[in-house]
């Protein structure tokens, strides 16, 4: 978790900025558009991709990244990176609809 933890904190400042936390999940998102593309043997078009380019920041995204925060500072700590990615992952289908609320 640590390594992912640093992969998310680009500038190194040892807390995830909300900026970071969607550029992160903006990455991920171009990579397996590549990887797709690759498997269907098409090449590769960027303007095909520009529509991950911020895709994930929603009002739902942002109140999720709130929650994590719990100190409000605008950042998740290590800490409060592994907490929320524990409690995440245990919430049921049910819990997840109820953070839109």
């Amino acid at each position: 978790m640590h390594g992912i933890f640093n992969a998310i904190d680009v500038d190194k400042s040892r807390t995830i900025s909300i900026e970071e936390f969607f550029r992160f999940f903006e990455y991920v998102c171009v990579q397996i558009r590549r990887a797709h593309a690759h498997d269907i043997n098409i090449s590769f078009c960027s303007d095909k991709y520009t529509q991950c380019r911020y895709q994930f920041v929603t009002p739902l995204a942002r109140r999720i990244f709130e929650l994590f925060d719990e100190d409000c500072s605008g950042e998740l700590s290590f800490e409060e990176f592994i907490f929320s990615v524990w409690n995440y992952l245990t919430l049921t289908a049910m819990n997840v609809t109820d953070l839109s609320k």
